[in-house]
């Protein structure tokens, strides 16, 4: 999975969610295993960031955590 694909899934669900009447996402971003932890990070940062014109009707907040099926 690149960064590109949950940016895409990500834009999907606040473009759905919009639709929807949801004027407040609040998420939990997973920190991944492996050689890019924050991709998910940057990824949801990204799409928070976009000037689309869905963007007035939302507010994020994202944080992060660990992946709850792997431990350390």
């Amino acid at each position: 999975m690149t960064e590109a694909d949950v940016v895409d899934r990500a834009r999907a669900q606040v473009l759905r969610n919009v639709r929807h009447g949801t004027t407040a996402i609040r998420t939990h971003v997973d920190l991944l295993r492996g050689p890019d932890p924050l991709l998910g990070i940057r990824a949801l940062v990204a799409v928070r960031d976009e000037p689309q014109r869905h963007r007035r009707h939302r507010d994020h907040h994202a944080e992060p955590r660990r992946h709850p099926h792997r431990h350390h």
